[in-house]
């Protein structure tokens, strides 16, 4: 389900605490493509984070989705990933996939991202 969407379930509503703390860390990494655009978004809210399971053994898989199949920021996102859920109480080993950087798109941002980038655009336009 896209973001967008009027059934859109809300961002960081999870089936755990603890997977509601690994999407707030994904969102604390924040995009580099955003971050040359002046406006940092986290990994979460720009819905790159596809799924987050935890198995009952502290095993976490986290299915990254990329913007483009030509990103080459496969190695930091996982890092970061690496460095900063493996730390979380109750994890045990992580793994972190990728897709091949074709299915993304701006409606998967979340509606306040949205938001911030349609005023972003007005002002620089100098609609606002």
């Amino acid at each position: 389900m896209r973001r967008g969407d009027d059934n859109e379930v809300p961002p960081y509503e999870s089936n755990t605490p603890l997977e509601q703390k690994i999407r707030e860390i994904a969102d604390e990494i924040k995009d580099p493509c955003s971050l040359a655009t002046d406006l940092p978004l986290g990994l979460d809210e720009m819905g790159l984070i596809e799924g987050v399971e935890i198995d009952e053994d502290g095993n976490v898989a986290v299915a990254v989705r990329l913007t483009s199949p030509t990103c080459v920021m496969v190695g930091y996102f996982r890092d970061e990933l690496r460095k900063r859920v493996l730390g979380l109480p109750g994890v045990r080993d992580l793994e972190v996939s990728f897709d091949r950087g074709l299915d993304w798109d701006p409606e998967m941002m979340s509606s306040r991202v949205r938001q911030l980038r349609a005023e972003r655009l007005r002002v620089r336009m100098g609609l606002a």
